[in-house]
C-alpha cells in the first residue's frame, strides 16, 4: 500500500465555503472531487417547488 497516495476529506454542512477550499486546492494543482451536496441540496428544492406548483 506504500503506493497509494494521502488521501484527505473536506466535510462539513452545506454551504460552509467548502467549494473556496476546493478551488484553492485546485490552483495548487492538486487532485480533486468538487462537493455535490450543494447541488443535490438545490435541486431538491426545485423539484419540491415543482411539486407544490
Amino acid at each position: 500500500m506504500a503506493d497509494i497516495p494521502d488521501s484527505h476529506v473536506i466535510t462539513g454542512d452545506p454551504f460552509l465555503e467548502k467549494a473556496n477550499l476546493n478551488d484553492i486546492v485546485l490552483i495548487q494543482g492538486f487532485q480533486h472531487i468538487r462537493e455535490a451536496g450543494r447541488a443535490i441540496i438545490r435541486d431538491k428544492i426545485a423539484m419540491e417547488r415543482t411539486a407544490v406548483s
